[in-house]
């Protein structure tokens, strides 16, 4: 197994390949157009430093966007394997793409959630940590 370490024990990493439309995508790097062969190549690298580090690595090949049929799909099938899940809505959030772009899991029951998200009921079994101000894309 390779030198690997998690804080928590995993075993499994649920990938999807990028998209076609991946070269469509928001970037602020200034480093050119995105080349999907070469994110391809590098989707296939992550895989395999994953499974060498001891995980099962499904591949879930999900539609372009996440919806809720999907993301119920998604809950079941974590469900199976013992996992809790939530569904958390954040198209009506501005400035967040993706749910980890407002929360962070800091471990023991603690999160770390910019303040749009702070009062969500699908947090409060958390302990819940406001992000700095700076963090927060509303502020």
């Amino acid at each position: 197994m390779a030198n690997c370490i998690f804080k928590q024990p995993l075993s499994h990493a649920i990938v999807r390949p990028p998209d076609s439309n991946f070269v469509e995508g928001l970037t602020a790097a200034g480093l050119g157009s995105p080349d999907l062969s070469l994110a391809l190549k590098q989707h296939r690298a992550y895989c395999g430093a994953l499974r060498r580090c001891g995980l099962s690595v499904p591949h879930r090949p999900f539609g372009a966007r996440t919806n809720e049929a999907g993301a119920r799909q998604l809950s079941a099938w974590l469900k199976r394997l013992g996992y809790e899940t939530r569904i958390v809505d954040i198209r009506n959030e501005p400035g967040l793409l993706h749910l980890k772009g407002g929360i962070a899991a800091l471990g023991e029951g603690r999160l770390a959630v910019i303040e749009a998200l702070k009062e969500r009921p699908e947090f409060f079994q958390f302990n819940r940590d406001s992000l700095s101000p700076w963090m927060d894309p509303k502020q």
